[in-house]
């Protein structure tokens, strides 16, 4: 019982010496200062923006024991040393960290400032086209207003116009990084023709949130006539009827041509003939063969045709075709040196653009007989009524315009046999008049059986180079005793 109280004295006695030694060291050494450090990551970024906070602490003693304590600048905290905090409103934030040591009672704070923008815009503007319609129609080389309507839930920054031709497979640029308030763009439409035409619009706002609408499709047509002008042949001129004139005229069109074709009037227009020219698409010009005819009211007509249809048209004033151009002639017979005798028929060959009209025979230097003014234009000469001998004939052909030309002058010899006394009213020749001449002279003159020669002149028994009824009443008088030849 001794033994055991004396082994607790010595026990607590033990216990005293070490607690005053303790006690010594705690009031006489200083214990290390806290430093605090605080980090995140991200610092900035658009909301929702998650950040990582990471806290950190040196010194203390190695008693020491900690508390954190995170104020993230929005009303949220934590005691996590290291926590994760969600910023959903833009703005500026001072993260707090404190941190306590529980042994020692100190503590110490350190900070970061989170700065959280506006959210990032993920909404594409929105567009709509309002012209060009559906299956609309736009006049190929005209201007087209094209609207759209482009909004977004920012702003719209830049816009793009991209055209289609074959109905959106490949697009070309209209224009480029309009501005994003533009609504409307003048359009010059190409001049083509095209059955399936798209207008793309494309829009894009800060972000790069990028929309695009696409047109419906609409047509390009051929809505303009050609163009046709006269540069030469316009109206006023005199032409040569039968000659060859090249008509000028300047033609255009907002495509192309397609054909062109040339008409002549020679009534001022009341009628039109075309003129078969096989002319080109490019041609402005043709060799046109005036035609045989006089007229003052000649025309010429252009037509020109595109290949949408669409023609014009223009036409001179009256113009003239006159006849210069001379006829030719020459004497087909008698021949040249030939030797006649008795009657001949005298005959011409002529020929003229338009027409002859008259053949006058000069006989030995002097107008023989009348102007014949028919075809054949041929000529009866009795040769009896010539002295025998050489003798001069020429042919002058007129045309209906005055042109007049003269054959080459023939010579012939007349030479015919010694007259032959003919008794008057012996038509048979037989020495005797009697019943016999006058049937032969009853059935000349009805055409039945006609006499020549010598019995015609024995006919004539009036005298008066004409066989008639008077030489049939003289040769009733001979028959009946009342007058005597």
């Amino acid at each position: 019982m001794l033994i055991n109280r004396l082994i607790l004295c010595l026990f607590l006695i033990a216990i005293l010496q070490h607690g005053d030694q303790s006690l010594a060291y705690s009031t006489s050494a200083k214990l290390p200062e806290l430093t605090c450090s605080a980090g995140a990551s991200p610092t900035n970024g658009p909301a929702p923006l998650t950040v990582s906070f990471t806290g950190n602490v040196s010194g203390g003693g190695e008693y020491a024991s900690f508390r954190y304590s995170w104020n993230f600048g929005d009303g949220a905290s934590s005691s996590s040393q290291n926590p994760a905090h969600v910023y959903t409103v833009p703005g500026t934030y001072n993260a707090v960290l404190v941190v306590e040591d529980t042994y020692s009672n100190e503590s110490c704070n350190a900070g970061v400032t989170i700065t959280v923008s506006p959210p990032l815009d993920r909404t594409p503007p929105t567009i709509t086209i309002a012209s060009p319609v559906a299956v609309q129609s736009v006049a190929a080389g005209s201007q087209l207003i094209i609207r759209w309507t482009s909004t977004d839930n920012v702003r719209v920054t830049s816009q793009d116009l991209l055209l289609s031709l074959d109905g959106g497979t490949s697009f070309s640029a209209l224009a480029t990084n309009l501005a994003g308030d533009v609504q409307t763009f003048t359009w010059n439409v190409p001049n083509r023709v095209v059955q399936r035409a798209r207008i793309r619009v494309i829009a894009r706002d800060a972000e790069s949130n990028v929309a695009q609408m696409d047109s419906p499709e609409f047509s390009i047509t051929d809505q303009t006539p050609p163009t046709v002008s006269l540069v030469s042949l316009v109206g006023g001129e005199t032409l040569a009827a039968g000659s060859d004139f090249t008509i000028q005229w300047s033609s255009s069109d907002n495509i192309g041509i397609a054909s062109q074709e040339i008409y002549f009037s020679s009534n001022g227009g009341n009628s039109y003939t075309a003129q078969n020219a096989s002319l080109t698409a490019q041609a402005q010009s043709w060799r046109w063969s005036v035609p045989n005819i006089v007229t003052v009211k000649a025309r010429i007509r252009v037509v020109v045709s595109d290949a949408a249809g669409l023609k014009a048209q223009t036409e001179s004033a009256n113009f003239t075709i006159a006849d210069r151009t001379s006829p030719t002639v020459s004497i087909t017979s008698p021949a040249q040196g030939a030797e006649v005798k008795e009657t001949i028929q005298i005959t011409v060959s002529v020929d003229d653009n338009i027409g002859v009209t008259g053949v006058q025979y000069v006989l030995d230097g002097t107008n023989f007989g009348q102007e014949i003014t028919s075809p054949p234009f041929s000529l009866t000469l009795d040769t009896t009524k010539l002295s025998d001998g050489p003798h001069r004939l020429q042919a002058i052909a007129r045309d209906a315009a005055g042109n007049r030309a003269a054959s080459d002058e023939i010579t012939f010899t007349v030479k015919n046999p010694p007259p032959v006394t003919i008794r008057r009213g012996d038509m048979n020749q037989d020495g005797t008049v009697d019943i016999k001449d006058l049937i032969a002279l009853i059935q000349h003159l009805l055409g039945a059986s006609l006499l020549t020669g010598d019995a015609l002149r024995a006919a004539d028994l009036t005298g008066d180079n004409v066989v008639d009824v008077n030489d049939l009443i003289r040769l009733i008088q001979v028959l009946l005793g009342v007058v005597k030849l």
